[in-house]
């Protein structure tokens, strides 16, 4: 069913709002009925007693009189004097109440005629069709309780926690935070001389993971394609068998024109501060994300035989040298498909190293982390160092180990504290609150959790926080350089833009307290008004 615009729910709206009028004036002539029967009904029963006590005088007087005696003058002088004159009879009719026609509407079955004749009889009556009818029909009880109703059902309410949500909170958050300093660790892994792995199991079992996956998705694309018959010359004869051959099969099927390791492989002149390795090279390339930036910057990049980098505040688009890459695909949209399968394949290629360090048993350089690239626009010296940026900073980070594979086992802790507080709040309201369990699956949103989940957030952050502070000052042994170094490499990089949310929720409810959530209202509006239109 077509839905309903503004105006035309204005035209309905003013078709009810005369209906109501008219409704108003018919309860006002019953009620005046209804009063002025109760009136003559109590006029009645006066006068009925009044002629029982005529009659009972009149009965007495018989008695007494001699009717022997009375004349039939007598009897119509009585007559005359019982009867009513004239002027009693009219006194009488005009004391009697009468009542105005009510007025009407001529009715149509052509609705512009209708509307013609509404727009009349609403001029006729003085009744004003100019504001809004869907208001002025509800009374004035009635917008209160609909608008208590909807702060109720839809409202920003402040949270009501007591000790036992903040004691609950901070031993998630408590319990969360030991996970990941014990079992996730540090991101550095190792491989550079000097330096051992601090990673913990988590982490560890994590390039186990990657492996596994990218070992799958070469098979599966060995499949596919020799399956299909599409392939070109150079098509190994067998599956790969170990990581190592699936990451040099993926290597080989998707080439790309953005994956120059070393900065002297570029054409033209570049900054004297970019310095691109094998180690860094990921991080440089925008291609190279696993993300949104590095999907758009690939098939720009794939189109334009040419790679973007960033780097310590530097935008550079150049090609590589004795480079001639073709995007395959007959038309626009072959294209733009074929550059989403090349980055996609390439992105797995390069998810635990290239395939020389992986053969070497190294761990090698994989993917950044989806979203960091902004830390490469923040090249601003940090204070206490000589000439150490941000961007720099996070570069060495990364070159140390804390790529995409580190990162995304930082989101263990941060999903154990997100389900046990959920759990811990799920609990308490079942057990000691009394809710119904149907209730309390309905209120995810609630602010009490929301505050309970700062609350453990904020305790996972700060224990976090101290890990990688202690870690840094007791490694650096007075070098602010490697206190910076280890402290970052310690932190959970999945618990913070959580943390951000969560206090951007608290903010906001605080802020919005006594207002309603015009979103939720309009969804519920929404579901409300298709199942109207369904039946």
């Amino acid at each position: 069913m077509e839905k309903f615009t503004n105006d035309k729910l204005t035209k309905y709206g003013n078709a009810e709002k005369v209906q109501q009028y008219q409704e108003d004036q018919l309860q006002s002539r019953l009620n005046e009925l209804h009063q002025s029967l109760s009136e003559l009904e109590k006029l009645q029963v006066n006068n009925a007693d009044s002629l029982d006590a005529l009659l009972s005088q009149a009965t007495t007087l018989t008695q007494k009189i001699d009717s022997s005696n009375i004349t039939n003058e007598d009897v119509a002088t009585i007559e005359q004097q019982i009867n009513l004159t004239a002027q009693e009879q009219l006194q009488i009719t005009q004391n009697i109440q009468s009542w105005a026609p009510l007025p009407t509407m001529a009715l149509s079955n052509n609705w512009d005629q209708f509307e013609t004749n509404l727009n009349q009889f609403a001029l006729s009556r003085q009744i004003d069709l100019s504001t809004d009818p869907l208001y002025d029909l509800l009374s004035v009880d009635e917008r209160k309780q609909i608008q208590a109703n909807i702060q109720a059902d839809f409202g920003y309410k402040k949270a009501h926690c007591d000790k036992y949500d903040y004691t609950l909170s901070v031993l998630s958050g408590t319990f969360s935070g030991l996970i990941d300093v014990f079992f996730v660790g540090s991101g550095i892994d190792g491989k550079k001389s000097a330096q051992k792995d601090e990673r913990g199991v988590l982490s560890k079992k994590s390039d186990d993971w990657f492996k596994k996956i990218v070992n799958q998705y070469a098979q599966f694309d060995y499949q596919l394609r020799k399956n299909s018959g599409k392939y070109e010359k150079g098509f190994p004869k067998h599956s790969p068998k170990n990581i190592g051959a699936a990451v040099q099969y993926l290597e080989m099927q998707y080439k790309v024109p953005y994956d120059a390791q070393y900065g002297k492989r570029l054409n033209g002149v570049l900054p004297k501060d970019f310095k691109m390795t094998a180690s860094n090279h990921h991080l440089f390339s925008l291609a190279h994300y696993p993300d949104l930036v590095g999907l758009i910057f690939s098939i720009l990049n794939q189109f334009t035989d040419s790679g973007t980098y960033l780097a310590n505040g530097h935008f550079i688009t150049t090609s590589m040298q004795n480079d001639h890459f073709e995007l395959k695909g007959h038309n626009l949209v072959a294209k733009l498909f074929c550059g989403f399968v090349n980055w996609l394949g390439h992105i797995m290629s390069d998810a635990v190293g290239s395939s020389g360090a992986v053969k070497k048993g190294n761990r090698g350089s994989g993917l950044p982390i989806p979203g960091t690239e902004i830390f490469q626009l923040l090249n601003f010296r940090i204070l206490k160092t000589d000439n150490l940026s941000v961007s720099k900073l996070c570069t060495k980070v990364f070159e140390n180990g804390y790529d995409a594979r580190h990162a995304a086992v930082t989101t263990i802790p941060v999903l154990i504290n997100e389900l046990l507080t959920r759990l811990l709040w799920a609990l308490k309201q079942y057990f000691y609150h009394k809710r119904p369990l149907l209730e309390i699956l309905k209120a995810h949103n609630a602010p009490e959790l929301n505050r309970m989940l700062l609350c453990s957030y904020g305790a996972f952050a700060g224990l976090d926080i101290g890990d990688a502070v202690a870690h840094g000052i007791k490694k650096s042994h007075g070098n602010y350089y490697v206190a910076l170094l280890e402290g970052l490499s310690r932190l959970n990089i999945s618990l913070y833009p959580r943390l951000a949310l969560m206090c951007y929720k608290e903010t906001f409810s605080w802020y919005n307290n006594q207002h309603y959530n015009s979103e939720e209202f309009d969804n519920y509006l929404g579901q409300e008004w298709e199942q109207l239109t369904m039946n």
